[in-house]
């Protein structure tokens, strides 16, 4: 021991290295973030009055770091960053929206089972539908 101090016994360089090679770790272990540019293209009769780059905001990234499209509003924002830019309508829709699930709000990977089950059958993208359920509420759509 040295003026009362312990030394831990490692240099400031194999502490370096050391972060170094857990940040590296942790880099690859990180899912990148999902790009719609990696899937492929929906069929145009479904955008109805959107683009296909509207549409092409709408993807997440999956369990297994792919990403996959998911569910979207029928009528969103043209521009979010610019509400009064106005609107589009999808020509297909997913049903209730996640994110009002009190059991699970994350955005569903549509595909993903598929893609793990090794499935050759591809669903088409207008045929993903979510239901939510919550308890204590009741469903009154047939009562209009």
């Amino acid at each position: 021991m040295r003026s009362g101090r312990r030394r831990s016994g490692l240099t400031a360089r194999a502490v370096a290295i050391a972060a170094l090679g857990v940040g590296a770790m942790l880099a690859r272990s990180r899912p990148p973030l999902a790009q719609a540019a990696d899937l492929a293209t929906v069929d145009p009769v479904i955008l109805g009055t959107c683009s296909a780059a509207v549409h092409d905001r709408y993807v997440v990234t999956g369990p297994d770091g792919n990403p996959y499209r998911t569910w979207h509003p029928q009528e969103v924002p043209l521009d979010p960053a610019t509400p009064g830019t106005g609107t589009c309508r999808f020509a297909h829709e997913h049903g209730d929206d996640p994110r009002k699930s009190r059991a699970d709000r994350t955005l569903p990977a549509f595909g993903y089972v598929n893609a793990v089950a090794g499935t050759p059958h591809d669903e088409a993208h207008e045929g993903f539908k979510v239901f939510v359920a919550n308890r204590g509420t009741v469903n009154d759509e047939a009562g209009a």
